[in-house]
């Protein structure tokens, strides 16, 4: 090897060593970099790396949302080089690139002249800016090419040598990751701030429990919902003696739950403050996987419901108010046929006691015929008081309270009430039920009142029909599915296409004394037992509404 060449060895040995130096330097600068200084450090670098190739412009450029087009974001040039800024297609002025770097393909193109026949449209936009010689090194993230490093001579031929390129593309995985993490960061924060401010302007607190050890962060918010002064430590236990005895197992079952099953858990509970009062706090949280399952933390939001529960109580006892006059005033409708169930036991007991005066009168009388009559007044006596005790229960205020129930009497009772109505308006009435229908979990009173509702609006509906075609009946069946349905049937006109969907809106009637609040008040009591209710015409002409019930297999639970 002659002298020159051992120099020229020598001096591509320096400049390697001198590029990983600086490769490794950058490389040092980008790990643990703060987020505010990421766009400081990436122009450094890139400037760095354009005075080691001596070259005019060094370039970040990062895939815009559409399609084909990338956008400057750092850029670095020479003295007297115009920067470039703004969204550039590549589809259309560079497609042979285009092609190749979105499958990760880098180029070094040391004269544009160099470059395939496919590519003239690529050689005629790099000489319409300048560009004499390029090297493009495309960088991956989450697997899909975002970004791209562009190494630009504008003055003169360059070529870069190939075993360079696999350093470049390190350095510019190491831009990435602090872009990347920059975005993350900026990210975080302003989803830190939104969430701040939506917390406190809904008056929520924010916590998370170390399941481990019990210990609780919460925000200051969450201190003032729960009462905890700001020194006080707050762990699982403390803040566990704060909540109300007889939620406290609720709250455990909860949270123990969640932490099981790896859902969302959301519980309502009452806390007792320091000078004895109680407010309500929904809390609703999250776990977050530990090293083992259900070693890992939970965290969550928390707000005052005081106000809330306060409003549902009242709104809850105004609905049983209007439910009452709504009962009320159905009784008030069914008037004469009630005078009709009763009056039919008292004047049998009063014709039973007027024959067992004639026989006393007997100096010798029928004892056995006497024991008949007391039985007949006993009997009649029991059929009165029956109708007074439906009456009484209808008739009083009453809060809804879930119980197993036998549809078959229900239906038997409120069919009974209505009977000689229904006879005085030429109305068929009957009751469909098999005997194995299971049970359902439901309140007496509430469901009569909502068959008694359905019924009357049924017989309304004939009104109109001739006579003998007036038909009612309530049948159910189980649904298989933990539910029975029951179903008001009748043989009027049907219901206008138009109305079906307003019906249970409350004020809505299609009688002209109709207050329009029967079928609201009946959608709220099946709702509030777990149900549904909706109408429908039938095929051969007719209505029949229909509810859910659910089993008592699930439980009664209030």
């Amino acid at each position: 090897m002659g002298e020159t060449d051992k120099k020229s060895s020598h001096a591509v040995s320096e400049e390697r060593v001198r590029f990983e130096t600086l490769i490794s330097d950058l490389s040092a600068r980008f790990i643990k970099l703060p987020a505010d200084r990421v766009d400081h450090e990436i122009e450094q670098a890139l400037g760095l790396v354009r005075e080691f190739f001596r070259c005019d412009r060094s370039t970040l450029l990062g895939m815009s949302g559409d399609r084909g087009f990338v956008y400057v974001m750092h850029m670095n040039c020479a003295e007297g080089v115009e920067s470039v800024s703004g969204d550039i297609n590549l589809v259309e002025l560079f497609p042979w690139a285009y092609e190749r770097r979105m499958r990760g393909v880098h180029d070094i193109v040391a004269r544009l002249d160099d470059l395939p026949v496919e590519a003239e449209t690529d050689r005629q936009s790099w000489a319409a800016m300048g560009v004499c010689s390029t090297l493009d090194i495309p960088l991956f993230a989450s697997e899909v090419v975002r970004y791209i490093i562009v190494i630009q001579s504008l003055r003169e031929h360059r070529d870069w040598p190939e075993e360079y390129v696999p350093r470049l593309r390190l350095l510019g995985e190491l831009l990435v990751n602090a872009l990347e993490r920059k975005v993350a960061d900026e990210a975080l924060r302003e989803s830190e701030t939104r969430l701040r401010l939506a917390t406190d302007a809904a008056g929520a607190g924010l916590w998370s429990m170390d399941v481990a050890t019990g210990q609780i962060w919460g925000t200051d918010r969450l201190r003032k919902l729960i009462h905890f002064d700001e020194n006080v430590p707050l762990t699982l236990q403390s803040f566990m003696e704060r909540i109300h005895p007889e939620d406290r197992d609720l709250v455990r079952d909860a949270v123990q739950q969640s932490l099981n099953s790896g859902n969302e858990f959301q519980v309502d509970y009452r806390i007792v403050v320091p000078d004895g009062g109680i407010c309500w706090i929904a809390a609703r949280g999250c776990p977050e996987p530990g090293p083992k399952k259900g070693m890992g933390r939970l965290t969550g939001i928390s707000m005052d419901a005081t106000e809330h529960k306060r409003a549902e109580t009242q709104a809850q006892r105004h609905f049983q108010e209007l439910a009452h006059l709504s009962r009320v005033a159905t009784m008030g409708e069914l008037t004469a046929s009630l005078a009709h169930e009763l009056n039919q036991p008292l004047g049998a007991i009063l014709r039973n006691t007027e024959a067992a005066e004639l026989i006393l009168q007997d100096r010798r009388p029928d004892l056995e015929e006497l024991r008949e009559i007391i039985a007949d007044i006993r009997k009649d006596d029991e059929r009165a008081g029956k109708v007074i005790d439906r009456l009484r229960m209808l008739l009083k205020q009453h809060t809804i309270t879930p119980s197993p129930l036998d549809l078959g009497p229900l239906v038997d009772e409120v069919v009974s009430l209505l009977r000689s109505n229904a006879a005085d308006r030429h109305v068929r009435l009957g009751a469909d039920l098999p005997a194995d229908l299971p049970l359902v979990c439901g309140d007496r009173v509430h469901l009569q009142q909502v068959l008694l509702n359905l019924i009357m609006n049924a017989m309304d509906a004939v009104d109109h029909v001739s006579h003998g075609d007036r038909n009612v009946a309530v049948r159910a069946r189980g649904t298989g599915d933990g539910m029975v349905e029951v179903a008001v049937e009748d043989s009027g006109p049907g219901i206008p296409p138009e109305d079906i969907s307003r019906l249970f809106v409350p004020f809505f009637t299609t009688k002209a004394s109709g207050m329009g609040m029967g079928l609201a008040i009946s959608r709220t009591i099946i709702e509030a037992h777990g149900g549904k209710i909706h109408a429908e015409n039938n095929a051969k002409g007719g209505a029949t509404f229909r509810f859910t019930l659910k089993t008592v297999a699930g439980g009664c639970a209030t």
